[in-house]
């Protein structure tokens, strides 16, 4: 692997990476840029929840090519090995891939202490793997304490190689018109853990796992009560609105809003502890009544209302679908090429993400770019320069409008089943009840 700055490769893929997050996401917010020590070799070392997206994210926030490490079983193609070696991807061997695995990781790290020495940041998934969960899937792997003193002790200790731990928290992780929140937090100095016995070397990585995932769980939500972890989410989805009011106003600082969830899981998981037959009941409860709205097509927010309305909603689509049939024929074709074509063809979800926002971000380009030189050519006026101006906008526009029908199907499927006197309607209510009053009795309790 070449060891250099940019590559036209890895140029073309930020540029897409950075028109891709912006569209793909609703709101994606950069915190504890300070935390990055200043002209120092970093490893960071980020949870892992969504494929190399992951990667691309902190590339983009740094504004710097990052190294990083992929299963080398994907390695195996022409092409993949030929475009994963273009955004600076090393394969880390396994034990399945062959007697010699370990001797093929030593020549692996040998080139990440050059590229240490030479100052580019380096990206570790500590995790060993990557999932769609809410919680630091432990213990964490020593690989990145490894490389970090290896690279020292290859230079003689002149490089000075810090570790940055990065939360990286999705409010949606395959879905687009989520939030994404980004945080580097404080930093390890790894001279500081360096020892010259190599048992005693080995406890002191060790004891610093434990400190890594503290620094990590930090900087996300990290469901402790595993067991619960379904419970957990769907009173925190059900009820972050007041989940949000009880600390702030609003959600509009994802840094406020993210530790507003902490602090309610916590108080969650410390209910959960103290009564958990309780608890248990609640559960099943929760997957009773989450099974049975999903069946009729119906969300949990909707039983907020005994009822409702739906005239202003109405003239609110009436009077805007001009500018939604515009935003159709500007942006519908290359949002179906990225949404679902990946749908369709990619079986592991948690690939989704990944691949739409480059695919999104590509598609997109190109069609835009393709509706200006139509505008361009066929009128003798800067007509073209209104064109560029009103796409990105007419994307946000369709994004929300589209947002208000599914909600107002919502309201009319929810007002038809639930103005009806019934069984079903009785039970549905008592249960959204019975998971608001658990809500209250978590929410009003001391940390």
């Amino acid at each position: 692997m070449r060891i250099n700055n940019w590559s036209g490769l890895y140029g073309f893929g930020y540029v897409l990476v950075s028109f891709g997050v912006y569209g793909f996401y609703k709101r994606f917010e950069i915190k504890g840029k300070e935390n990055i020590p200043i002209g120092k070799p970093i490893l960071f070392a980020a949870n892992h929840q969504n494929a190399f997206l992951d990667g691309a994210i902190i590339g983009y926030a740094i504004s710097k090519p990052i190294y990083f490490l992929g299963r080398a079983d994907i390695f195996k193609k022409k092409m993949a090995k030929w475009a994963l070696g273009g955004f600076n991807c090393l394969p880390i061997f396994r034990e399945r891939d062959g007697a010699d695995y370990l001797l093929k990781n030593e020549e692996v790290f040998e080139k990440f202490y050059d590229v240490l020495a030479k100052n580019h940041p380096i990206v570790i998934f500590p995790e060993g793997s990557h999932a769609p969960y809410k919680y630091i899937r432990g213990p964490l792997k020593k690989g990145v304490f490894r490389i970090g003193v290896g690279a020292e002790k290859k230079y003689d200790t002149s490089l000075d190689v810090y570790i940055v731990p990065v939360g990286i928290e999705y409010e949606k992780h395959s879905k687009m018109g989520g939030d994404l929140l980004l945080t580097f937090g404080e930093s390890i100095r790894v001279q500081d853990h360096m020892v010259s016995d190599q048992l005693e070397q080995e406890k002191e990585y060790a004891a610093l796992v434990p400190l890594l995932e503290k620094r990590l769980s930090n900087l996300i939500i990290d469901v402790k009560e595993q067991d619960y972890y379904d419970f957990i989410m769907s009173l925190e989805r059900m009820f972050l609105k007041e989940i949000i009011e009880s600390k702030h106003k609003s959600d509009r600082n994802l840094t406020n809003k993210l530790l507003a969830q902490k602090a309610f899981i916590r108080k969650a998981e410390k209910y959960i502890v103290s009564d958990s037959e309780n608890a248990k009941d609640l559960q099943a409860l929760e997957q009773d009544f989450t099974s049975r709205i999903s069946e009729f097509g119906l969300r949990s927010w909707l039983f907020q209302k005994e009822r409702h309305p739906i005239k202003k909603d109405v003239t609110v689509l009436i009077v805007f679908s001009p500018f939604y049939i515009y935003g159709l024929l500007t942006n519908y074709l290359p949002y179906q090429i990225a949404n679902g074509w990946v749908d369709k063809k990619v079986k592991d979800a948690n690939f989704h993400a990944s691949i739409k926002v480059i695919v999104g971000a590509l598609s997109f380009l190109i069609y835009w770019i393709f509706l200006v030189i139509i505008v361009a050519y066929f009128t003798d006026n800067c007509l073209w320069v209104y064109c560029c101006i009103s796409l990105p906008l007419s994307a946000i526009f369709s994004q929300y409008y589209g947002a208000t029908i599914i909600k107002l199907r919502g309201k009319i499927k929810f007002n038809k089943i639930m103005s009806v006197p019934s069984e079903i309607e009785k039970n549905l209510r008592n249960q959204y009840e019975t998971l608001k009053k658990c809500f209250q009795s978590i929410y009003s309790a001391e940390e």
